[in-house]
C-alpha cells in the first residue's frame, strides 16, 4: 500500500488557489515574463494536473487575441526581444508547437519574424545590448530552441554567435561584455557577473548553441576564457566584506572592486557559477569545472534562513521557488542527492508560504508575472506534483 505525498496534495491545493485567482486576473500587456505570453505557458503547463476546460479556453482565447493584435498591427510586443518582445512571442508558440499543445508550421509561419530577429540582434550586438531577457543573448536563446528544425536558424546562429565574440571585452583576466540593455548597467566599467544580466548567462548561451556554430574551437575558447575571468574574481578566504558569496554579482573594470551580497536564487548568486561550471566541464571535459561546482554547490544547501539567501517571498526571480528549481536542475546536471534534498526543502518552504503572501496581497501588481507572481510559482508546484514527467518549461530560464 503506497504513502500518499502529503507535501504533494498540499501543493495541489495551493495550486488550485493560484489558479482561482489568475482565472480572474486580466493581463496588462502580452509580455513573456510578465503578461499574457507567460499565463499561456502557465495554463498549459499547469492543465497537466488540474485538466479543467476551463483552464485551455482560457490559453486557446489569449493566444487567439495576441494573434489577432500582432496580425492587425495593434499590438504591444513592439520590439524583438525575449522578455517583452516577438522573441517572447516566438519561444512561447514554439514550445506549444514541441510539446503538442498546438498545430502550428512553425517553419513557414515564422520564417519572417524568424529573419526580423536576426537582422534585429545584429543590430543590439553592435550597441552591446546583448542582455539574456532584454537584449540579443535572448533571441539566440530562442534560435536555439529552433535549430534542429532548420539550416536558416543555425546559419542564424552562426552569425550572431561570430558578432558576440567580437564585442567581448578583453582583459588579463579572461573576457566579458559590456550590457548596454540595463540602465544601471550602461556605465561601461559596471561588469555584470549573473545569470539574468551578466556574463554568467552569455556564456550559458553560448554553450547552449555551440552544437550549431561552425567554429567551435573559438566559441569554446571564449567559453573557457569567460569562466577565467568569473573565477578569477572568486573570494573563498573568510572576508565580512563578502559575506556567504563566492561571486560577486557585479565588478568595477576600472577600480576592480567587487559587489558582493548574500543572494542565491535563480537570477544571482553563487548558484549562477555552479550550474554554468557544471555544463561547461561537461562541454570541455574540464573536470575541475565540476569540482569546483561540488564544492561550492554543496556549501550554497546550509544557507537556510532570509539573511543567507536574500529569499522573501516565493517567486520566481529571486524567491523561494525559483530557488527550488534551480537546485532540481542542479540535480539532473550532476546527479548528486544533496541537491535533490535541497528541492524538496525549498519546495516546502514554498508550499508553508504561499498562502499568507496571497492573504498579504504580496503579488497584487502582477499576480501573472512567470518570473515574479504567482504564475511562476505554480509552474513549479506543477512540475513537483509532476516529478517523473519531463516538463521542459524551464528550459527559458536556462534551466
Amino acid at each position: 500500500m503506497s504513502i500518499p505525498d502529503l507535501n504533494k496534495s498540499l501543493a495541489l491545493k495551493k495550486i488550485l488557489l493560484i489558479n482561482h485567482l489568475l482565472l480572474k486576473t486580466e493581463s496588462k500587456n502580452n509580455d513573456f515574463l510578465c503578461g499574457a505570453l507567460g499565463l499561456v505557458l502557465y495554463y498549459y503547463t499547469v492543465n497537466s494536473i488540474l485538466p479543467d476546460k476551463k483552464i485551455l479556453q482560457n490559453a486557446e482565447i489569449i493566444l487567439a487575441k495576441i494573434f489577432d493584435e500582432i496580425n492587425g498591427g495593434n499590438n504591444n510586443l513592439n520590439n524583438p526581444l525575449l522578455g517583452d518582445g516577438l522573441a517572447g512571442f516566438a519561444y512561447t508558440i514554439t514550445y506549444l508547437q514541441k510539446n503538442k499543445f498546438i498545430d502550428f508550421d512553425i517553419n513557414s509561419e515564422l520564417d519572417e519574424l524568424d529573419e526580423y530577429l536576426f537582422n534585429a540582434a545584429k543590430e543590439l550586438i553592435k550597441k552591446d545590448q546583448i542582455d539574456y531577457l532584454h537584449g540579443a543573448s535572448g533571441i539566440l536563446h530562442y534560435f536555439a530552441s529552433r535549430a534542429n528544425d532548420s539550416i536558416i536558424i543555425k546559419q542564424y546562429i552562426d552569425v550572431l554567435i561570430n558578432d558576440l565574440c567580437s564585442r567581448a571585452v578583453i582583459d588579463k583576466n579572461g573576457i566579458w561584455f559590456k550590457n548596454h540593455s540595463v540602465e544601471r548597467l550602461k556605465q561601461n566599467n559596471t561588469i555584470d557577473i549573473s545569470l539574468a544580466h551578466g556574463l554568467t548567462g552569455i556564456l550559458l548561451i553560448f554553450i547552449e548553441n555551440w552544437p550549431y556554430v561552425s567554429n567551435k574551437k573559438n566559441v569554446e575558447k571564449f567559453i573557457q576564457n569567460g569562466i577565467h575571468y568569473i573565477l578569477s574574481a572568486e573570494t573563498s578566504a573568510i572576508n565580512k566584506n563578502r559575506g556567504l558569496s563566492h561571486f560577486p554579482i557585479t565588478i568595477n573594470s576600472t577600480s576592480g572592486s567587487k559587489h558582493f551580497i548574500n543572494r542565491l536564487a535563480w537570477c544571482y548568486g553563487d548558484l549562477n557559477e555552479v550550474l554554468l561550471l557544471y555544463r561547461a566541464g561537461k562541454l570541455l571535459g574540464n573536470s575541475k569545472y565540476t569540482e569546483k561546482a561540488d564544492i561550492i554547490g554543496f556549501q550554497s544547501i546550509k544557507r537556510k534562513t532570509k539573511e543567507e539567501t536574500l529569499c522573501s517571498n516565493s517567486h520566481f526571480c529571486h524567491g523561494t521557488a525559483g530557488l527550488a528549481q534551480v537546485y532540481k536542475c542542479l540535480y539532473a546536471e550532476s546527479g548528486h542527492f544533496f541537491y535533490y534534498d535541497a528541492y524538496k526543502y525549498w519546495i516546502k518552504q514554498t508550499i508553508n508560504n504561499i498562502e499568507s503572501e496571497i492573504t498579504q496581497s504580496i503579488f497584487a501588481d502582477n499576480a501573472i508575472s512567470i518570473l515574479e507572481g504567482l504564475a511562476g510559482v505554480g509552474m513549479v508546484l506543477t512540475e513537483y506534483i509532476n516529478e517523473g514527467d519531463q516538463l521542459n518549461w524551464s528550459k527559458v530560464f536556462l534551466l
